[in-house]
């Protein structure tokens, strides 16, 4: 059964001072795909801007606009709406030979790298090595989501973008 979903997020940010021109890309609009379609997508700048909307290399949706008015506060309001749950997900079906193979890391290198947010060494990597050996790909997986789900707690304001996977995970 489908569920329809509005969406409004608040983006907004304070200068320390006045600025004279500033150069920005918003990534808010859902991706339509097999399980989710979004019917109805708005992104409002303030102070008002310009937009050219384009596709980046991923097929992501960017709003770019740029504003070259005096301004010291900035404010990006996303609307949407989207009907989810079109058709149930299945996963993939896979195994290790298959995903270590170059053609599959050369494809999904931007996800598969590890970044100093991303790369852990402590609790967070010795539970994914702990579940490496407990079957296929897609049921890893799914455990190690399921696992940090169990883990972690939902506390707003407690992480920020520069916050890293282990640190959050210890």
């Amino acid at each position: 059964m489908p569920w329809r979903v509005r969406v409004r997020h608040r983006t907004g940010y304070s200068y320390a001072g006045e600025v004279l021109a500033s150069y920005n890309e918003a990534r808010m609009t859902p991706l339509t795909d097999a399980n989710q379609t979004t019917l109805e997508s708005r992104l409002e700048v303030l102070p008002v801007a310009g937009t050219h909307c384009y596709r980046d290399y991923w097929g992501t949706a960017v709003t770019a606009f740029d504003i070259h008015t005096p301004h010291s506060e900035l404010e990006v309001i996303a609307t949407s709406v989207v009907e989810t749950g079109l058709r149930p997900w299945t996963p993939g079906t896979f195994d290790w030979s298959e995903l270590h193979q170059e053609q599959v890391r050369d494809v999904y290198a931007e996800w598969l790298s590890a970044t100093s947010r991303t790369e852990s060494r402590g609790a967070l990597a010795e539970l994914a090595a702990d579940l490496c050996g407990t079957g296929d790909p897609t049921v890893v997986a799914i455990s190690c989501l399921q696992a940090v789900r169990e883990h972690l707690e939902y506390v707003p304001g407690s992480t920020d973008v520069g916050t890293s996977a282990e640190r959050e995970f210890a």
